[in-house]
């Protein structure tokens, strides 16, 4: 027979591993979104820095962010659906948190006057901010990647101005590639 002191600590340690279980699930539910939004960065501000922006044969560098963007878009949807039809999911709540902060980038654009660095700077910043938004749910992770992203992508922008774009291809993708080696093996 167990004293009701026996009981509460079990039962405590039931919830901290029920706890650490799910937060270790959802890191492993997130890596592949890395691995894909890594790879896009990479290439998109790689190719952002290779190419001159100040001439206008350049003009298809929005193209091909927007490709990339889409590329992503429907890899990240397509791995939720799958990850989705293994579990009783609420991938629509993150669906619909991205959906909420692109519509906002549009509105937020068509008043504002941003330059390319700006711009640029943007969306590593917005998204370092869900990372650590998310971590308050999450898991601890999440919230150290949306710090690391934030103090590399301001740090740059101040420090590293004419290697921003690389900046961003290298250390942005490259620390999304790793962060999805990171959730993977939590």
């Amino acid at each position: 027979m167990i004293t009701a002191e026996q009981a509460a600590d079990v039962l405590k340690e039931v919830a901290t591993t029920e706890r650490r279980s799910a937060e270790a699930y959802s890191y492993s539910q997130t890596a592949p979104h890395c691995f894909v939004w890594g790879a896009v960065w990479f290439l998109g501000y790689g190719a952002e820095a290779l190419a001159p922006i100040a001439h206008p044969q350049w003009m298809w560098l929005g193209w091909w962010w927007l490709a990339l963007s889409m590329s992503g878009a429907l890899a990240s949807t397509l791995i939720g659906v799958q990850q989705g039809s293994r579990r009783n999911s609420n991938a629509w709540r993150m669906t619909a948190l991205f959906a909420i902060m692109w519509l906002f980038t549009l509105a937020l654009f068509q008043i504002m006057h941003a330059r390319e660095l700006q711009i640029a700077a943007y969306f590593p910043l917005a998204f370092s901010a869900i990372y650590a938004a998310i971590g308050l749910w999450l898991g601890l992770r999440y919230i150290l990647v949306g710090i690391f992203m934030a103090v590399s992508t301001l740090g740059a922008y101040y420090f590293l101005r004419e290697h921003f774009l690389l900046w961003m291809a290298l250390v942005g993708g490259g620390s999304l590639l790793l962060t999805g080696l990171w959730m993977r093996k939590a």
